[in-house]
């Protein structure tokens, strides 16, 4: 049964398709994740978030909600999803202010000012959390990068139930 802090991920990334299943203590996972593949075992602190998102909080205790960390947030209204119509709120991040939250210090908080980035949510009627995008733009010699990662979410605190490999 998945609880708070308890995740099944499927990964893909330069090392093919993974799966990794966090459950309490125990960590399993296997990249590639093919039947037959051998399954890595690790162990982690337990979690200690209340909810599946943890306090989203920064390490020094900053919200990510917190106004300081935004130049500005814009409410595009609704939008539609797959599980139905979601608020659209976007902030475009003051990445000095996440770094200093971040307590990140000397030429990598310089480095990360540099950026830009912006952090969307979709907010359901409930008031739940229901996709979250984040795009963050690094300056290069050669041209900027973008990296950009969302995440949906569906079905939170419902009841699951995982049989660790």
């Amino acid at each position: 049964m998945l609880a708070a802090g308890d995740s099944d991920l499927a990964t893909d990334g330069e090392g093919g398709k993974g799966r990794r299943v966090s459950v309490g203590t125990t960590v399993k996972a296997r990249t590639p994740d093919l039947p037959g593949s051998a399954w890595r075992a690790t162990t982690r602190p337990q979690p200690a978030q209340t909810t599946a998102l943890g306090e989203l909080r920064l390490p020094d205790g900053t919200s990510i909600g917190d106004p300081k960390l935004y130049r500005s947030v814009a409410d595009r209204g609704l939008a539609p999803l797959p599980s139905g119509d979601a608020r659209q709120l976007v902030g475009e991040l003051d990445l000095d202010a996440v770094a200093q939250a971040m307590r990140v210090g000397g030429s990598d908080r310089a480095r990360m000012a540099r950026m830009s980035g912006t952090l969307t949510l979709w907010i359901a009627a409930d008031g739940s959390v229901t996709r979250n995008t984040l795009v963050l733009t690094i300056p290069g010699a050669s041209g900027p990068t973008t990296i950009e990662a969302t995440i949906d979410l569906s079905d939170l605190d419902a009841p699951v139930s995982i049989t660790l490999p």
